[in-house]
């Protein structure tokens, strides 16, 4: 405090600070600085929006593949346990001439096996996998032989009971051929039809093991010491170890299987599909996509045909992903006598 003398001599006590006493702010100030806060607070909670829609939609991503690179990797890991068991026997026990290689076995990679659906390829052989409807008895013997087989559908799940297949959608899907130890019975096929060994059993031991797979394509190829053009070994996109049974000279593939054999498969996400119209008879933007494509078994051919059915699948705003992997067989020992 401070004292100042009036000019009647009375002394007046003042603040010891002297100046103007300042105000809180105007409603003015306030508006504009809520103004100001909902503005940041608008871009704050957009941007945790936009992130959050991107992680979604990379889990969804991630969700919608999972089960397509899973199935992946069992199709390569098996593939790369087929085996031929080759042997050399004489060409007639009778009167031999010449010894041959001869097996009991098959490798077949044929044309697709959907009903409604011949995209692609399929393939089926035999492997030790040891799977067995007696576990009690054999269930510890591991190298039992199995007849597999992978390839590519359209439908609705077979293997849902079928009052629950009315609700199911229509759907692209991967499948697996795999019979018990006991039902494998391409030993006794027979020369009449040496494909029953399979095709008559594909409705008993096939299995969905993907959604939304359009397409795998199978393809034999050779190393690249031997092909290095990248041609196919035999001249399509398909293969068969039985092909000129008893025909001398024996042909480079009989009784036995490529050494590679290169695996492609395209899957279209969950949101794509759904997408999809729910139809009897494959979508017309899947069909249309892969028609006329994989054709020339050739390396140009292949990229040449895999780039368009990327441009026509971007085109229909499709989702989609590839999985690729050369396969080398294990058991194989190629021969080119």
């Amino acid at each position: 405090m401070r004292a100042h003398l009036n000019s009647a001599g009375t002394a007046v006590f003042w603040p010891w600070f002297s100046g103007k006493v300042r105000r809180g702010f105007s409603l003015t100030e306030l508006l504009v600085a809520m103004a100001i806060f909902i503005v940041l607070m608008q871009i704050l909670l957009s941007t945790i929006g936009q992130s959050a829609g991107v992680l979604q939609r990379t889990k969804n991503t991630v969700g919608s593949y999972q089960s397509a690179r899973l199935a992946f990797n069992m199709i390569t890991r098996t593939l790369g346990q087929s085996r031929m068991n080759v042997y050399e026997d004489y060409d007639n026990p009778s009167q031999p001439g010449r010894y041959l290689r001869k097996s009991n076995l098959h490798f077949v990679i044929d044309d697709p096996q959907g009903v409604d659906f011949k995209q692609g390829n399929a393939i089926f052989f035999q492997a030790a996998l040891g799977r067995t409807q007696n576990n009690g008895d054999y269930g510890n013997l591991p190298a039992l032989l199995n007849s597999v087989g992978y390839y590519v559908t359209y439908g609705k799940n077979p293997n849902l009971p079928l009052f629950l297949r009315p609700f199911d959608r229509h759907r692209f899907r991967l499948m697996q051929f795999l019979t018990p130890a006991e039902e494998m019975n391409v030993y006794s096929s027979g020369s009449v039809q040496p494909k029953s060994w399979f095709q008559a059993m594909l409705s008993d031991y096939s299995n969905v093991i993907a959604d939304n797979v359009i397409l795998v394509l199978f393809w034999p190829r050779l190393a690249k010491e031997e092909d290095p053009v990248g041609s196919s070994l035999t001249g399509n996109y398909r293969y068969d170890s039985h092909t000129g049974e008893g025909q001398i000279p024996q042909p480079v593939t009989n009784n036995q299987q490529p050494p590679l054999v290169q695996v492609t498969m395209v899957a279209i996400d969950e949101t794509a599909a759904n997408r999809l119209p729910d139809t009897e008879t494959p979508p017309s933007q899947v069909a249309d996509a892969l028609q006329g494509l994989f054709t020339r078994s050739t390396e140009e051919g292949f990229k040449q045909d895999f780039a368009e059915l990327e441009r026509r699948l971007t085109a229909a705003k499709i989702s989609y992903q590839t999985f690729n992997s050369m396969v080398s067989l294990r058991e194989t020992k190629w021969s080119k006598q």
